[in-house]
This record gives C-alpha cells, sequence and structure tokens, in this order.
C-alpha cells in the first residue's frame, strides 16, 4: 500500500481544508500526491479570473442572486442535522474539484444528498452557508461573507 503524503508538505490551505473535511466526516482524507503543476496553475488562475468577473459585473458587489441561494440553503439546513448539513458541503466540495463554471446559469447538476437541480452558483452558496454552519471563519473559496452577513441580518441572526 502507498504511504500518504505528509500534510507537512501540502500548501497550509490545503492542509485546512483537508482537515476540516476530516473533522466533519469523521475519518481522514485520502491525500493524492499532483504531479503536474502545470495543470494545477491553469486551475488557479481560471479561478482567480472567476472570483472576479462574480464581483466584477455587480454594482456595490452585493450579489442579490447569492444572497437569495444563501437564505435558501439556510432555510434548508434548518430542518437538518450537522452530520446531514456536512454530507452535503462535502459533496459539493469534491464536486468542486473539477472547477465548475460558476458564470453559466443554464448549466444544472444535481446531487446524491440533496433533491433538485443547481446552478454552480447556487451550490457554491449553499456550501459557503454549510462550512459556515461548522467554522465561520474558514475560507470556502467563494467570497460571499457581505451576501451571508446581510442573510443572517434579515433572518435576524447577526
Amino acid at each position: 500500500m502507498k504511504e500518504q503524503p505528509s500534510l507537512v508538505h501540502l500548501q497550509p490551505e490545503t492542509q485546512t481544508i483537508i482537515k476540516q473535511v476530516e473533522a466533519i466526516t469523521d475519518r481522514p482524507v485520502q491525500v493524492v500526491e499532483v504531479a503536474d503543476l502545470p495543470v494545477m496553475a491553469k486551475i488557479k488562475i481560471a479561478s482567480e479570473r472567476a472570483h472576479k468577473n462574480l464581483r466584477g459585473a455587480v454594482a456595490g458587489g452585493m450579489r442579490m442572486d447569492v444572497v437569495m441561494y444563501l437564505a435558501d440553503a439556510l432555510q434548508k439546513f434548518s430542518g437538518m442535522n450537522r452530520r446531514e448539513v456536512s454530507h452535503i458541503t462535502l459533496e459539493i466540495a469534491m464536486l468542486g474539484r473539477s472547477g465548475l463554471d460558476i458564470n453559466d446559469p443554464d448549466r444544472k447538476y444535481r446531487l446524491k444528498t440533496l433533491p433538485g437541480e443547481f446552478s454552480w452558483l447556487h451550490l457554491l452558496a449553499i456550501m459557503h452557508a454549510g462550512v459556515r454552519m461548522f467554522d465561520p471563519k474558514a475560507d470556502t473559496g467563494a467570497d460571499f461573507d457581505k451576501e451571508y452577513a446581510m442573510v443572517k441580518t434579515m433572518a435576524g441572526k447577526a
């Protein structure tokens, strides 16, 4: 059996994500070494471009669609236990590893852990809300903190 690479050799943000996933699922994450760094660099650049596009076209930087998606997520989560929320959050995180397009609202995705069809932006908002339930300061990779704060304020839970 191949020995797992040490977390020491991984980027700090990757170490943090792995530790959070392990805490949520109560089991170790299998780490795969990435040999093709140019591919990883392209993914990082695409991610940064998508993040700029996410905020760039919106006046004041507040995405009302994200506010609605976050409100929907919190409503869904209100009837679930932490384990169910963690499974949904983890499934979305795993789906997102391949780099999905948040700018294509017509493309829909299905989850095994949550009924319905969702755009990638909607799934990203659900994941953000799920992560916030476990760690309010964690970096989810989505800059939805303003929208999340607005939803919590509207719900009277700020």
